[in-house]
């Protein structure tokens, strides 16, 4: 085939990738989560959507919500001990279950802090600009799963900073 050709296509691919990935982003928003407890939700899609030679091969094993809340508490990362100024990395965040549960942490924080009038504009741009919380993985489905996860954790203080300015919008999300 001609450069040109392969060129044509791979841009058609990305295209229909990317239309892809926005239907089911649109989909997934539209739900009401309000009544979810459990935002890891995705973790266990995410687990079964590859069989487990094909995680094992990659590298990539499953952290429990358990051993995530231990990782952080033996790390002080507690609300109401200032963590919105610290930073935390996961650099192996696979589908998100750490970063949602750290968020949660932050965001609670944050009210807190605020004493229940937080300025969700500035928290939200602190978590995602700056970023205080980040997550890498090299699969790009983990990336894809983190980000979901991510913008559930942060869906009503979002929802809150966008009815305070119209105009708020988060162009990135901390997961690479």
């Amino acid at each position: 085939q001609e450069p040109t050709e392969v060129n044509e296509q791979l841009d058609e691919a990305r295209e229909s990738f990317a239309t892809a990935v926005a239907q089911i982003l649109i989909s997934v928003l539209q739900f009401d989560f309000s009544q979810v407890n459990n935002v890891d939700l995705l973790g266990g899609l995410y687990q079964n959507y590859f069989d487990e030679e094909t995680r094992k091969a990659l590298g990539e094993f499953y952290t429990p919500a358990g051993v995530v809340e231990l990782i952080l508490d033996r790390a002080e990362y507690n609300a109401g001990s200032g963590i919105g100024n610290e930073r935390l990395i996961d650099p192996a965040c696979g589908s998100g279950t750490f970063l949602s549960d750290a968020i949660e942490r932050y965001l609670e924080d944050v009210r807190q802090s605020a004493n229940g009038d937080p300025d969700w504009q500035t928290a939200l741009e602190k978590l995602c600009l700056e970023p205080r919380i980040v997550g890498l993985d090299i699969h790009p489905f983990a990336v894809l799963m983190a980000q979901i996860s991510i913008t559930l954790s942060i869906l009503d203080p979002y929802k809150q900073a966008k009815a305070n300015d119209e105009t708020f919008t988060l162009r990135r999300l901390p997961v690479f």
